[in-house]
C-alpha cells in the first residue's frame, strides 16, 4: 500500500484531495461493508463511514477512514471509492487534512502504555486483525478482558517511517511492538521507482524505532495480510501465530569489534547430521547441518538428483529425539501424492514405480500403514500441495510458512527451474539469480537449511571416441560448476554444491552414479565422494569403484 508515496515527496496531499468536505462526510453513517468483511461493530468502533448509492439506496459506493490530529480532532478522511478499480487514479483520495504528523489510524481508541501494540499496514487490516483476536477469545475466561491494541499506517508504506516517527512516544510506551505488515516485498524494479511494500516498510519502521522489543510474523497459508486471512477463513490460525508464535525482529546491524567475545572466535565449526549410506560425502561435508545453509544438488536430466535429495530428506525426517528435524518438501514437478508415496516406498524398501502401480503387490496394508506412520504421518513432515511453476514471492511465502509455522529446519525444493518457468520476464538466468538471492538471504537470517535441486545447462556431451575394431567402454559424464543454470548466482549464493555424475554404459543400461562436491563454503573440501547404484529396494547403495566390478562381484546385489 504505497498509494501516497508521491505525497511524501511533495509534502502535500493537494493532488489527492476531493471536493467533499468534512461536514459532508461526517453525515454519512457508520455502517458495515459485508463485501469487505467489515462488520458493523468494527465500523462503529473505528468510526468508519460509508456513502450509499442514490440509485438503489443500499450499495456502498465509498468508505471513509478518519484521520485524527494529535489534539484528538477528526481533521480528514482517507476515501476508498469502490466504483473505481484499486489500481486506477482516484480510488484512494483524501478529504480534509490527512498528513504524516496526524495520529496513526485507530490510535485515538487506544490508551498509552499497554502490554502489546500491533501495527498493521492498512485501514482494513486494523479492523480485520482486531476482529480476529477478539473472536479467538470468545467463550473463554479472557473474553472481555483481552482487548487488542491495533493501529495502522494512514498513508501506506511509502510514508510508513515518517508517520511512525511522528508518533514515537505513543508507540514506544508499549512493552511489545508487533510489526504486522503485509507479507510481500518490492521487486528490484519497484524499488528503483521508490515503491515500498511490507518488507521494506517493516525495515524502515524498525530503523525508526531502534528498540529491542520488536516482533513480527508471517501470515499463514500464503496470505498477504490480516484481512485476507479473515476473508479466507484463516483467522484462527493467524490468532494463534500473533498470540503465541511471534518471532523477535532482528534487523541487519553493524557489530562493533569490541563486542566480539573470545568464545565466539574459537568455537569450532558445527558438525551436521551424518547419513551413513553416503560415508564419503558425509566425511567431506561433516554431515548435513541444520540452519544457515543453502545446498544445491545438480546433475544431468534423469541421473538421480531428485532421488538423492529425496533420500536425504527421508533420512532427516526419520531422525528421532533428541535431535529430530521437521522437513518440508516443495516438489513442483510432481503431484504431492507422488512425493508422499516416494517416502513410504523408501521406508518399505521397494521401487517407487512398482509401489505406485500396485502398492499391495509389494507390501501388505499393515506394512504400508506402518511405513506411512514412520514417514509422512510422523508429525515432522510437511508438503506443499502445488504443481508447476510459481512466482518467487509466492515460493518464499511458502518457505517462510514451512519454517516459521511448521517448524521445518530442512526444506527441499525440486526443482529451481520449475519455479521460474512461468515468470513473465523471459529471462531465466536473471530470475534464477534473483531467486537464489532470496533463498540465501532467508537462510542466512534464519535457522533453516534449504536444499535446492537444479538442472544443468544444455551442453554438448563429450563422448569418448572409439577406434575401428575397439569395443566401446563405459565413461563418466562429468559435471562442472559452469554448467549450472543462471549466470553465477547459484555458484555464488550456495553454501554447498553437490553434483551427481552418471556412468554411461555401452548397452545404454543404467550404470553407477557418483557424488562430487563442487563447492563447500564451510570446510573447503572438494572432489569425488561415493559411487552408488540404485538397487531393487529403490535406494542408492555404495558399490565398488574399480573397473570390472560387475564381473563376479557379489556386492552388486543387496
Amino acid at each position: 500500500m504505497s498509494y501516497f508515496k508521491k505525497a511524501k515527496q511533495e509534502n502535500s496531499l493537494t493532488e489527492f484531495t476531493t471536493k467533499e468536505t468534512l461536514i459532508e462526510v461526517s453525515k454519512y453513517k457508520q455502517i458495515g461493508v459485508p463485501s469487505r468483511k467489515l462488520s458493523q461493530e468494527s465500523a462503529t468502533y473505528a468510526e468508519i463511514r460509508s456513502s450509499i448509492s442514490t440509485t438503489d439506496g443500499k450499495t456502498v459506493t465509498a468508505t471513509y477512514f478518519p484521520s485524527y490530529s494529535q489534539e484528538g480532532e477528526v481533521v480528514g478522511y482517507i476515501k476508498r471509492d469502490w466504483t473505481i478499480p484499486k489500481d486506477e487514479r482516484g480510488h484512494f483520495t483524501a478529504v480534509g487534512s490527512v498528513k504524516e504528523k496526524n495520529k496513526l489510524f485507530n490510535q485515538q481508541n487506544i490508551q498509552k502504555g499497554g502490554k502489546r501494540l500491533y501495527i498493521v499496514e492498512g485501514h482494513e487490516e486494523v479492523t480485520a486483525l482486531r476482529e480476529i483476536l477478539l473472536n479467538s477469545v470468545k467463550g473463554t475466561k479472557w473474553e472481555g478482558k483481552i482487548i487488542p491494541n491495533v493501529i495502522g499506517l494512514p498513508l501506506g508504506t511509502g510514508n510508513a517511517a515518517a508517520c511512525v516517527a511522528h508518533n514515537l512516544e505513543f508507540i514506544q510506551s508499549f512493552d511489545e511492538i508487533v510489526l504486522a505488515f503485509d507479507s510481500d516485498s518490492a521487486t528490484p524494479q519497484e524499488l528503483k521507482k521508490g515503491i515500498l511494500k511490507g518488507k521494506e516498510a517493516k525495515e524502515d519502521v524498525a530503523n525508526v524505532l531502534l528498540s529491542d522489543n520488536l516482533f513480527t510474523f508471517t501470515h499463514p497459508h500464503g496470505c498477504k495480510d490480516s484481512r485476507e486471512c479473515l476473508v479466507k477463513g484463516y483467522g484462527e490460525d493467524l490468532a494463534k501465530i500473533v498470540s503465541f508464535n511471534l518471532e523477535k525482529y532482528s534487523p541487519e546491524k553493524i557489530i562493533a569489534g569490541t563486542d566480539v567475545d573470545i568464545d565466539t572466535l574459537i568455537a569450532p565449526l558445527k558438525e551436521g547430521h551424518y547419513i551413513e549410506r553416503y560415508p564419503e560425502l558425509m566425511k567431506k561435508l561433516h554431515g548435513i547441518r541444520e540452519g544457515n545453509e543453502l545446498i544445491t544438488y545438480c546433475a544431468f536430466s534423469g541421473v538421480g538428483k531428485s532421488t538423492l535429495a529425496r533420500e536425504i530428506g527421508w533420512e532427516l525426517s526419520r531422525v528421532t529425539a533428541p535431535r529430530s528435524y521437521n522437513v518440508g518438501f516443495i516438489f513442483l514437478e510432481e503431484p504431492v501424492t507422488k512425493t508422499q508415496q516416494s517416502l513410504v516406498a523408501l521406508e518399505l524398501g521397494v521401487l517407487l514405480p512398482a509401489f505406485r502401480q500396485n502398492a499391495l503387490s509389494v507390501a501388505t496394508r499393515e506394512q504400508i500403514n506402518a511405513a506411512a506412520q514412520a514417514t509422512v504421518q510422523n508429525g515432522r513432515v510437511f508438503f506443499l500441495n502445488h504443481f508447476g511453476s510459481m512466482k518467487v514471492e509466492k515460493l518464499m511465502q511458502q518457505i517462510k510458512y514451512l519454517h516459521f509455522i511448521n517448524g521445518c529446519t530442512h526444506i527441499f525444493i525440486d526443482h529451481i527451474s520449475m519455479v521460474v518457468a512461468g515468470l513473465e520476464s523471459n529471462n531465466e538466468r536473471k530470475d534464477i539469480d534473483m531467486l537464489y538471492e532470496e533463498l540465501a538471504a532467508f537462510m542466512t537470517t534464519n535457522n533453516v537449511t534449504i536444499h535446492a535441486v537444479c538442472h544443468l545447462k544444455r551442453v554438448e556431451e563429450h563422448v569418448p571416441k572409439v577406434k575401428d575394431g575397439e569395443t566401446p567402454k563405459a565413461y563418466w559424464r562429468e559435471v562442472k560448476k559452469e554448467m549450472l543454470r543462471g549466470s553465477s548466482g547459484i555458484e555464488q549464493m550456495s553454501s554447498c554444491i553437490i553434483a551427481l555424475e552418471n556412468e554411461v554404459l555401452p548397452d545404454n543400461t543404467r550404470g553407477r552414479v557418483r557424488t562430487k562436491i563442487l563447492k563447500d563454503r564451510e570446510w573447503g573440501v572438494l572432489g569425488l565422494c561415493d559411487t552408488m547404484l540404485q538397487q531393487k529396494d529403490g535406494r542408492l547403495h555404495v558399490v565398488p569403484t574399480y573397473e570390472g566390478w560387475r564381473q563376479g562381484d557379489k556386492t552388486q546385489e543387496f
